[in-house]
């Protein structure tokens, strides 16, 4: 759906929603506004999960429903990223419910939110999100790659795992994995 057939929504979420709590319908039409390369009404989404006028749960349902349509996945992503960022349970709660469905959503913009969630907040490691994380590390995404490195060097459990993570990031084919991994490499010395 072009951003010109996309329903027209208020300007801001305080005249979207007046003191009531957003629905089902109106959420998906605030993460439709915008392009996909652009934020949308994601941070507007965000707020509004932080404030409480929003149950993250209904964002998680509109993610799972809305799997299909770009533009209310990627700005959804990145609203349950900044929603969760600074509650490090709800982070975790969140990494759970994404890393669960990370196949169903084909956007390279979940799979780099779930890495940054990991990078925020470190879960405890599991074989399952280490296996998750080193599969992503060699995704067609330069951006969702380097991320992972980073979560997966974040969760590495022995310098000898991080030395190997490093050295394989800097022989990796795409620049943006070399220079994170080159990033890592002097944050540890």
């Amino acid at each position: 759906m072009s951003a010109a057939q996309r329903p027209a929504v208020s300007s801001t979420f305080a005249e979207a929603m007046p003191g009531e709590a957003m629905n089902r319908r109106r959420l998906h039409d605030l993460l439709q506004v915008g392009e996909r390369k652009e934020l949308g009404r994601a941070p507007e989404v965000s707020a509004a999960i932080r404030s409480g006028k929003l149950a993250l749960a209904d964002l998680l349902r509109e993610l799972e429903g809305s799997a299909d349509d770009d533009v209310v996945v990627s700005h959804g992503m990145h609203a349950l990223r900044t929603a969760v960022e600074s509650d490090p349970a709800a982070c975790r709660k969140a990494i759970r419910w994404l890393g669960a469905r990370l196949d169903a959503f084909l956007q390279w913009e979940a799979r780099e939110q779930f890495c940054r969630m990991v990078v925020a907040h470190p879960p405890r490691p599991s074989k399952a999100l280490l296996a998750t994380l080193t599969e992503l590390m060699a995704s067609r995404s330069s951006i969702v790659a380097a991320y992972a490195l980073e979560a997966r060097v974040g969760l590495a459990e022995r310098d000898e795992d991080v030395d190997r993570l490093l050295v394989d990031g800097l022989a990796h084919e795409r620049a943006a994995v070399r220079a994170r991994a080159r990033k890592l490499d002097r944050a540890r010395r």
